[in-house]
Formats: structure tokens, C-alpha cells, sequence
């Protein structure tokens, strides 16, 4: 059968959605697929120009952005919209991350810091958590405290605003990032909104044309947003030949 209503998005029937989504929003789809281009021609054609710790870092939360905006709108051709918008959450975070970290590679101290602080209070959420405890053996219990024995919370991370803010990005974090939690990325009545037809036991389950224009149109404003913040990866080798 394979319908729709038989296997949902995972039905065969979604490449005939997408087939309309393209020709629907042609321009918005062709708009997508040649800056995304323009950002994968430049990942594969140029070299790092800054090969240190945090220039590398950057370079890899830049590939982890251009993924996701491509995640984004293949799942938004497929009529999945509010998906491609919660995946546009991490997407747009970690162009704030990369950005930060060249304009001042000093935070990838703090980057690292952030990384230990959430492996610490998970670890002591574990060994405080009950139905953890009762599977928990008894060497997997002595690694958890040796390792919250021997690891140290670090007293200044960073968030993601902050990224933003360093990066010069604190627009883009209010107006994009914050909707995309609000209306996508969490569990709450905004999100559970998008559920709903035209009346409260209208349930609805399948492709759509809902939230797909405003999806695909910020999947490639955060690529182009990406070319231009991480030209600095890539602009030293050429400056230096030219």
C-alpha cells in the first residue's frame, strides 16, 4: 500500500509531495540550491587558513550548519516545515558558535568549558536519579565518581547568546533562534499548535505546505549568513598568493 495514512512521511507517495513542493515554490527551492552550492563548493575548494584549535573548531561548526541547513530543506520539500524549522534551531546555533570563535578564538576555552560543565551535571544527575541507580552496576557507579572526583565544573562557559552577541549576530538570535524554540524546537502549546486543523479534534498527520516558504527562506538565509562570517577561514592563503 504504502499510502500516507499507512506509513506516514516514510511513505513513497512523499516524493510526489516533494515533486509539487519544488514547482510550488520554485523560486524559493532554486534560491536554496545555488547558495547552498556556493557554501559546499567553498567547504571542498579551499584550504583552512587557520589551522589552530579554534579555526578548525569553526570550520567544523560551519560544516555542521550548512548540514543542517541542508537537512532542513530536504525535510521542508517533503512538506515537514515545522521539522525543517526545529532543525534550523541547531543549524543557526552553531553559525553563532562558529562566527564567535573568529572574531575571538580566546572562547574556545569556554566552548571546552561548556562541553565539561554538561558532562558533570549529567553525571550527577545520574547518580542521583533512582531508576538510573537501580541499573547502574557497580563499576559503572565507581566511574561516574571518579570521574565527578577528578573533573571540576569550570566557572565560565558560554551560551549560545553569547556567541551570538560576540559574533555580532544578537538580531538574528532574538528574531530566528528564539521563534524556532518557541514555535518548533520545544514541547508547548505553540508547537503543539501546528498539530491541529481547523478545530481542536482535527488532528493532523502528514505533508504540508505550512511553515515550508518560511523554512526553506531561513535555510539560505543562514548559509548566506555563513559564507560571509566564515570568509576569514578561507581569505589568508588567497590574500597571501594574490
Amino acid at each position: 500500500m504504502g499510502t500516507i495514512e499507512q506509513d506516514g512521511f516514510l511513505s513513497p507517495e512523499i516524493q510526489d509531495f516533494r515533486d509539487r513542493t519544488r514547482t510550488h515554490f520554485r523560486a524559493r527551492v532554486r534560491e536554496c540550491e545555488e547558495i547552498s552550492r556556493q557554501a559546499t563548493l567553498q567547504i571542498f575548494a579551499e584550504e583552512i587558513a587557520i589551522p589552530t584549535v579554534s579555526g578548525l573548531t569553526a570550520a567544523s561548526l560551519w560544516t555542521r550548519c550548512l548540514s543542517g541547513c541542508q537537512a532542513a530543506i530536504l525535510l521542508a520539500e517533503r512538506g515537514m516545515g515545522v521539522d525543517a524549522l526545529a532543525l534550523l534551531r541547531t543549524a543557526y546555533e552553531n553559525l553563532f558558535f562558529s562566527a564567535a570563535l573568529l572574531k575571538r578564538p580566546s572562547i574556545i576555552a569556554r566552548l571546552a568549558g561548556e562541553d565539561t560543565n554538561q558532562r558533570v551535571q549529567q553525571a550527577r544527575a545520574m547518580l542521583k536519579d533512582a531508576q538510573i541507580c537501580a541499573a547502574l552496576t557497580d563499576t559503572d557507579r565507581e566511574l561516574l565518581e571518579t570521574f565527578l572526583r577528578e573533573t571540576a565544573e569550570v566557572k565560565k562557559s558560554i551560551s549560545a547568546f553569547e556567541a551570538a552577541e560576540i559574533a555580532g549576530m544578537t538580531g538574528v538570535y532574538h528574531g530566528a533562534w528564539r521563534t524556532f524554540s518557541l514555535v518548533a524546537a520545544h514541547s508547548n502549546l505553540t508547537s503543539a499548535g501546528h498539530a491541529f486543523g481547523s478545530y481542536l479534534l482535527d488532528l493532523r498527520f502528514g505533508p504540508s505546505f505550512e511553515n515550508v516558504d518560511a523554512a526553506l527562506g531561513l535555510a539560505r538565509d543562514c548559509i548566506r549568513l555563513g559564507i560571509e562570517a566564515v570568509a576569514p577561514l578561507f581569505k589568508a592563503d588567497n590574500a597571501e598568493e594574490s
